[in-house]
């Protein structure tokens, strides 16, 4: 166990490339309220998954900026450990979470089990088509699964361990990664 400032433990990580062990939490505040389904968190402080998007400069980090430490950290949030893309593991205090929320551009998962790095990403593979059966295994190797193929757009969703993602990237069809949310609100 890790052991950090503001009373959080931090498991030892899980290597596992074994796609049955994969852990990608609901967003749990996103258009503007707690999900509708899981509810808020009933703990005074929880970890949390913190991702930044659009835009295709983003979705072409394999890091967080400076900037995005800085919002986090405006809240109070507590750096655990950055993904390979745009993204943070927090620690934070429940009632921050809409606050966070509110710099917009941010999708905000849970963390179902603190010993794994697993992210839910899109890939844009450059065309229609381009994304086949061959790829779906080497996903799986990878220790990821295919969620969702829009085939006819290119666009593929994964959920995959953090520390495969620069294999994805160094695709050359791959055109973009990002971490965006699962809704889009209507605003």
């Amino acid at each position: 166990m890790i052991s950090g400032p503001g009373g959080y433990d931090l498991p030892p990580e899980d290597f596992s490339l074994d796609p049955s062990r994969l852990r990608v939490g609901e967003e749990i505040y996103y258009c503007g309220d707690w999900n509708r389904v899981t509810g808020r968190p009933n703990a005074p402080s929880v970890f949390a998954d913190v991702f930044f998007f659009p835009g295709l400069e983003l979705a072409r980090l394999d890091h967080p900026l400076e900037v995005h430490r800085y919002i986090v950290e405006q809240v109070g949030a507590k750096v655990v450990r950055s993904f390979h893309a745009p993204g943070f593991r927090v620690w934070i205090t429940t009632d921050s979470i809409p606050s966070l929320y509110a710099h917009g551009g941010i999708a905000i998962r849970a963390v179902p089990d603190p010993s794994r790095f697993d992210l839910q990403v899109i890939v844009f593979y450059g065309g229609a088509g381009v994304f086949d059966g061959s790829d779906s295994m080497h996903v799986t190797t990878l220790g990821g699964r295919v969620i969702r193929n829009f085939e006819n757009l290119g666009l593929v969703t994964l959920q995959i361990p953090d520390r495969s993602l620069a294999q994805i990237r160094s695709d050359a069809r791959v055109q973009w990664i990002e971490p965006g949310p699962d809704f889009l609100c209507p605003h």
